[in-house]
């Protein structure tokens, strides 16, 4: 099941819930001050790898700007 972020109208309070993709835009409970006027916001998601600054693509030998991947190199 999907993990759900949500806002508390009433509170101000963010809380995470696990729910079926179904039931998502259903107001949860507020777990801070038991509040029904909940709403589904929306999630930052991360990026996993190196940073943009300073990093850069893996290139084969010889430098025609292909890339190496699964042990081989495609250009």
């Amino acid at each position: 099941m999907p993990l759900y972020e949500y806002a508390c109208r009433q509170c101000g309070g963010r809380f995470e819930r696990m729910r079926k993709t179904a039931d998502r835009l259903s107001a949860p409970e507020c777990p801070a001050c038991a509040s029904a006027e909940t709403m589904l916001v929306m999630s930052v998601t991360g990026k996993v790898g190196a940073s943009s600054a300073g990093a850069s693509a893996p290139t084969c030998e010889g430098g025609f700007g292909g890339w190496c991947g699964g042990g081989a190199c495609m250009n």
